[in-house]
Order: structure tokens, then sequence, then C-alpha cells
């Protein structure tokens, strides 16, 4: 018995790809270190933006830390949440473009 297999193929015409190195090409960067922290963490953001929200929520989905920045980003904000009890937070970043989110683990320091 002899079966018959069909192929359909598709072809896409006009289609404009970049490459991964393509300088016309802008990346936002956020970097979120050390993680995990014991004593203060550090948000990197290369994003110009005027106004910068940055909230910390632990597990619970409690607000523990919240706060506004002003022209502060391209550039550095450190952070020293003392109240933080060890345990996994999730952070969100707004800013006038852009959103992030991702999770900090605070631990003991040794």
């Amino acid at each position: 018995m002899a079966t018959s297999l069909d192929v359909n193929v598709i072809m896409v015409e006009n289609s404009v790809l970049n490459p991964v190195d393509d300088d016309t090409i802008d990346l936002v960067e956020l970097r979120v270190y050390p993680n995990p922290f014991t004593r203060d963490i550090s948000f990197e953001l290369n994003d110009i933006s005027e106004d910068t929200f940055i909230t910390i929520c632990d597990n619970a989905g409690q607000v523990v830390y919240a706060r506004k920045f002003r022209y502060v980003f391209p550039g550095k904000v450190t952070i020293e949440p003392n109240s933080f009890i060890p345990g996994i937070y999730h952070y969100r970043i707004e800013n006038d473009y852009d959103t992030f989110s991702g999770t900090i683990i605070k631990i003991i320091a040794q």
C-alpha cells in the first residue's frame, strides 16, 4: 500500500530581516544586581526617562517598597531595603516608555 505525502510550501517575499548586530536597533537593558542580595540592590537602566517608578512586593503581593525617581535614568539606583526579611520579592519598574518586572531574593549575610 503506497502512502502519499503532500507538502505545502509557503513563500514570503518582500521581507526585511534585521541582523542581531544591526546598529540601528537600540536595545533597552536593565541590570539588577547582586541577586541574591544581602544588604543593598542596584537597578541600572540605559533608557532615558523623565519619571521612573520602582515597586517591590513581597511574595504575598504586599507592596514593601515604592518610590518615584525623576531624571535618574540612564544611570543606576541603589536601594537599601533594611526592612526586608530574607525571602523572595518581585519588582516592577515603569518609566515613560517601558515596563520591566522580575524577581529578587534577599538572603542572610554570612
